[in-house]
């Protein structure tokens, strides 16, 4: 008799807990460590300083048990070749800022929560500006790397703040 009620009681904790909304906040929301890893030029350097004067997330030089990985990935750039005298010479390419993908990933689930393309060109006349979301996109020609970085955090700054604005309007 005893163990029929314990699994009364236990199946209808169980029903009851099913019915409660499973809709989990943003990993953004609710993370509070990060690892920031290298990155060329630098950035790494400049985006956990500014990271840390956010406040929002502590951030950690050890990339084991974190809520959230920040990671650059340089997408292979093919060499491309032009013949001079006859022979195949390999073309010079432009020195600038890198093109990069920035991505914040939920260290758990390997899930990206949010990412920044860089674009090595400048914004054009009347062009408008890109929105923030989970996906957006940065035009960096001409800043150095202490500035792209600043702007990146700003813009997973907002996307967050955006975020929390959303969460309270629900409650």
């Amino acid at each position: 008799m005893l163990q029929t009620g314990f699994l009364i009681s236990l199946s209808l904790s169980l029903a009851a807990g099913a019915q409660a909304p499973t809709s989990k906040p943003n990993k953004l929301l609710s993370a509070k460590i990060v690892y920031v890893a290298p990155m060329p030029v630098s950035l790494d350097q400049w985006m956990a300083e500014d990271l840390r004067s956010w406040g929002k997330y502590r951030v950690t030089a050890n990339p084991e048990g974190v809520d959230l990985t920040v990671s650059a990935i340089e997408p292979d750039n093919e060499t491309k070749y032009g013949l001079k005298k006859g022979v195949p010479q390999p073309k010079k390419q432009r020195q600038g800022p890198p093109v990069l993908s920035i991505k914040v990933v939920d260290w758990v689930s390997n899930r990206t929560l949010w990412d920044v393309e860089l674009l090595d060109r400048k914004p054009k006349k009347d062009e408008p500006e890109l929105p923030l979301g989970p996906h957006s996109s940065l035009l960096v020609r001409g800043l150095k790397p202490e500035e792209i970085a600043q702007t990146v955090t700003g813009m997973l700054r907002q996307y967050v703040e955006q975020l929390e604005r959303t969460e309270s309007s629900k409650q």
